[in-house]
């Protein structure tokens, strides 16, 4: 058995203005950034971003 904790990545779901809420969230939080972003055909699919060295992912 593995004593390493399983690592949990919290996910944010939008139907809608998700990309411009990940923007949002970035602007106010001063150690932000937006990583990888991931699209299916012409459309946003996720968009990974990180606040005060967490990582949270964007669903849209």
């Amino acid at each position: 058995m593995n004593n390493k904790a399983a690592k949990i990545q919290t996910c944010l779901w939008f139907d809608g203005k998700a990309e411009e809420a990940v923007k949002f969230y970035t602007s106010i939080f001063k150690n932000s950034s937006i990583g990888r972003t991931t699209y299916s055909a012409n459309s946003v699919m996720t968009v990974e971003f990180f606040i005060e060295g967490r990582s949270y992912v964007q669903i849209f």
